[in-house]
């Protein structure tokens, strides 16, 4: 566990609560705050508010789903957002039949739930070595 505090933090976008919570737990144990939003609709509220190091974003999920709000993140019209920023996708499908599909609405790497530990901290490690 890291007791070290990270000056940026990390948006996580799931609906169901406890992979919310699961999440959350796994990412702040590394020293990120984390901010959770449960739809992409909300993420890209949050995204326009404040600026975050990383978005670990659930695919499946009502109001608008990951691939919209990757979609829309990656097209640049949005205030204050930087459509660079890293995208992570959690998905439950088949990541053989769907991986090219989600890389393709622009996010960086896919991950499927549920979620291995060690696999998310050598993510956050990928895309939050900057920070």
């Amino acid at each position: 566990m890291s007791s070290e505090k990270h000056p940026v933090a990390i948006l996580v976008v799931e609906d169901n609560p406890i992979n919310a919570m699961v999440t959350r737990l796994l990412i702040q144990r590394k020293g990120f705050a984390v901010d959770l939003a449960e739809n992409g609709k909300q993420a890209l509220e949050l995204l326009q508010k404040k600026s975050y190091g990383l978005v670990v974003m659930d695919i499946s999920m009502p109001v608008m789903d990951g691939l919209e709000a990757t979609r829309r993140i990656r097209s640049g019209e949005l205030p204050g957002v930087d459509p660079a920023i890293p995208v992570v996708g959690l998905t439950a499908h088949n990541l053989a039949d769907e991986e090219q599909k989600y890389l393709g609405a622009g996010m960086d790497r896919v991950l499927r739930k549920p979620m291995d530990a060690a696999l998310l901290d050598d993510v956050i490690d990928r895309f939050c070595a900057w920070i």
